[in-house]
């Protein structure tokens, strides 16, 4: 068997103890006056869902659903979802067209406007038009050879017309 020794660091490895001082802690309270801001809101309020956050509406015109939304105090409808109903194959591509269009290069821009919201994580980015607006488009369209339904005219006025 064999013994256990004990074993004992060189001298000079062992360093002395020192005294520590007694160090007094001091606490201070800081108090922090609350700030409130007030902020006033003029735009109505809007109920959403809560799984669609800002998600346009839709409505549909004979089957053909037509997303929309409010906007600066007016209803605004998805141009491409108008597009479908004379049915446009590619409304993308033709909305270019429409840009180039000789009556409206210098106001498309003007007349049309943009809508954005998310579906999951992608940003979801639709050109969106009003009903006054629409009009002034209407014969473009009409000289490109699109020729909407009879009511649909109507229809499009009324949908502008309800009170949100």
């Amino acid at each position: 068997m064999k013994k256990k020794t004990k074993v004992t660091p060189p001298v000079a490895a062992i360093a002395p103890k020192k005294k520590l001082k007694k160090v007094k802690k001091i606490k201070k309270k800081i108090i922090i006056p609350q700030i409130t801001v007030e902020t006033v809101i003029d735009t109505p309020l809007i109920k959403k869902n809560l799984n669609s956050s800002n998600r346009p509406d839709e409505v549909t015109f004979y089957g053909h659903s037509i997303r929309h939304t409010f906007m600066n105090n007016q209803w605004y409808f998805s141009l491409e979802d108008l597009l479908k109903v004379v049915d446009v194959i590619d409304p993308t591509k033709f909305l270019i067209d429409l840009k180039n269009h000789e009556s409206l290069k210098d106001k498309y821009y003007q007349l049309i406007e943009t809508f954005s919201y998310y579906e999951g994580d992608s940003p979801i980015i639709i050109p969106v038009i009003n009903y006054q607006n629409f009009l002034e488009i209407f014969p473009s369209l009409r000289e490109m050879n699109l020729f909407f339904p009879g009511p649909f005219p109507d229809w499009l006025k009324d949908a502008a017309n309800r009170k949100f």
